[in-house]
């Protein structure tokens, strides 16, 4: 429900963009609940999601703060009882765009734009009736004591403005789990994971040759699946893991983004995914999914590099067999281990799900922080070639990607030290070579000294003793 006071502020919010800005796939996942209405007045609009609160406002002179959106000039500011919060929380709200933003929202290395006009998005338990300045300087909300801007990162709209595919947000509604606390993807943020000294290297067995039968591959209509023969597994899990298929997420013409998982806001052009199954505990991939840690999937990150992949062309070069849903064709087995990046010890550790229905909670991910590399023709074949529909009439296969899920109480582990604590590390232990480099030369030519002094008395001893 809105505030009973009357609100001040210019009314310069667009209600159909807010009823979209409400409905928005990136915005549903995270609250988790369905959109219930719209209310507006004088220039603020809310959206409501039971006791929580979405505020949206525009005002002129913070827009410099916030350049998302190149010629707008009403960008959102709410100033709370909590100045640190906020700031900290606008902070996070720039740096999950990266670097790449300058003034008028162009992107470093291209003509690219944000899709939407930007606002500054604080979620909020309960609130008491707001208290507005109209004197265009600020505008100051006076909520009940609660944690209202430590939300604003869950909002993937602030750290990935794009459209996304439909039809996500109904899938709990049909298959439960997809509701469910521990989904996948997610946003991985590197400042907030744990490093695990226990998280060993992975050795894959079996990729380089996976035997002499040809592989299946298939166009599910969701995705390009390879299938892969038990004979690769994989080492340095807490058990054995075989593999059973591989598959792609990709995104569409004219962007940058495709991948399904992102490291600190960020998405790559696509993702590919290799998943096994405990077959230790469990007889088959289908059992084994619907069981605690059940899969084991290894998320690699794919971006675009100046030349071809060969081991991704080999999958590539198949497409035009597949291009339609349902269609199958053969292909002779290749290095699979090609597929992957080239520093297998690097990598983000955390308990999630399939990221297509139905959503099952039983896999352990591994996310590699390095990334596998494809040529610009490449990725274009794998945009523009597929379709998820039979042939007529025909839809192309793009954008089946999920949109990133809530992290919840879960911990993300790294097995590497990165950031400021390598930083720290690799500080501590230069300082300490350059110490003892001291010491040594120190100790050295202190050595030196005595040497040429116990030389001189011997040599004045013996001719003190000839005379």
């Amino acid at each position: 429900m809105a505030p009973d006071s009357e609100l001040l502020a210019p009314p310069l919010v667009p209600v159909p963009f807010l009823q979209t800005l409400c409905l928005h796939p990136h915005l549903s996942p995270s609250v988790r609940l369905a959109w219930h209405r719209l209310e507006k007045s004088e220039g603020w609009a809310f959206c409501t999601f039971g006791s929580r609160l979405i505020l949206v406002s525009w005002l002129y002179l913070f827009s410099i703060l916030l350049p998302l959106y190149s010629g707008n000039t009403s960008t959102a500011w709410l100033i709370l009882n909590r100045p640190p919060d906020l700031s900290t929380a606008v902070s996070n709200f720039r740096a999950s765009f990266g670097k790449g933003w300058k003034e008028g929202g162009e992107r470093e290395g291209g003509k690219w734009r944000s899709s939407l006009p930007g606002a500054v998005l604080a979620v909020t338990q309960s609130y008491s009736a707001l208290q507005v300045n109209t004197g265009r300087t600020r505008v100051r909300a006076e909520p009940r004591p609660t944690n209202a801007l430590s939300s604003l990162g869950l909002l993937h709209l602030a750290g990935r403005l794009m459209p996304r595919p439909h039809g996500q947000d109904h899938w709990p509604a049909s298959y439960p789990e997809c509701g469910s606390n521990a989904q996948s993807p997610i946003n991985i943020q590197t400042d907030s994971v744990t490093f695990d000294p226990d998280l060993l290297p992975l050795q894959p067995h079996g990729y380089e040759q996976p035997g002499t039968e040809p592989l299946n591959l298939h166009n599910n209509g969701h995705t390009v699946q390879l299938s892969l023969p038990s004979t690769l597994y994989l080492e340095g899990l807490p058990r054995k893991y075989v593999a059973a298929q591989l598959h792609l997420h990709w995104g569409q013409k004219g962007t940058p983004w495709g991948s399904e998982h992102l490291i600190n806001g960020k998405a790559t052009a696509a993702e590919l995914h290799i998943v096994h199954y405990d077959s230790e505990s469990y007889e088959s991939l289908s059992e084994a999914a619907q069981r605690p840690q059940g899969l084991a999937v290894l998320g690699i990150l794919i971006e675009v590099g100046e030349t071809k992949n060969p081991a991704y062309e080999h999958i590539l070069s198949h497409l035009h067999e597949i291009k339609y849903k349902d269609q199958k064709t053969s292909m002779p087995p290749f290095n699979v281990r090609g597929l992957l990046p080239p520093l297998l010890a690097q990598y983000f550790r955390y308990n999630g799900s399939l990221t297509t229905p139905p959503c099952y909670q039983s896999v352990l991910w591994t996310v590699f922080h390095r990334r596998a590399q494809i040529s610009t023709e490449q990725l274009e074949k794998l945009r523009e070639t597929l379709f998820s529909t039979e042939e007529e009439p025909s839809e192309p296969l793009v954008q089946n990607y999920r949109a990133p899920q809530p992290l919840n109480q879960r911990m993300v582990f790294a097995s590497f030290i990165q950031g400021e604590m390598l930083s720290l590390g690799v500080g501590i232990l230069v300082g300490c070579l350059c110490l003892l480099l001291a010491v040594y030369f120190i100790a050295r030519k202190i050595r030196r000294k005595r040497l040429r002094n116990r030389k001189s008395v011997v040599f004045t001893s013996a001719r003190a003793t000839e005379a």
